[in-house]
């Protein structure tokens, strides 16, 4: 049986793991016509990596081992995982990488990094 503990980073786990995948999903499918929503688009990038940020700390983290440590390994991963989904787009016939689209990723995942530093924080000093 699983420990109240486990079975909660599991949900997480499995929280953050659905949403990666769709990240990735909908990343990657092709896109039938080309819709100008402006910098909508970095607004969307910027809610769907800090989602995936947050989601991926309460799955990720050890109550025992360091907490800035941790949140420091996901912000990069999350990171990375924006990068190089922006570069496979590039390479997609049907898709187009952007820069800003990555830059957008990686504040959205900061944000969600943050949040969890700051209510992990709240909780140690409570």
């Amino acid at each position: 049986m699983l420990k109240r503990s486990s079975f909660k980073r599991w949900i997480w786990g499995s929280l953050a793991g659905v949403w990666t995948g769709n990240v990735l999903v909908f990343s990657l499918i092709p896109v039938s016509a080309k819709v100008s929503v402006g910098n909508f688009d970095k607004a969307l990038h910027l809610f769907q990596y800090m989602a995936l940020a947050w989601l991926w700390v309460p799955a990720w983290h050890d109550p025992l081992r360091k907490t800035s440590r941790t949140l420091w390994h996901i912000g990069i991963a999350a990171t990375l995982y924006g990068i190089v989904i922006e570069v496979i787009q590039g390479i997609l016939p049907w898709r187009s990488g952007d820069w800003l689209d990555a830059a957008a990723n990686a504040f959205g995942a900061a944000i969600g990094v943050l949040l969890w530093h700051k209510r992990l924080k709240s909780e140690t000093n409570g």
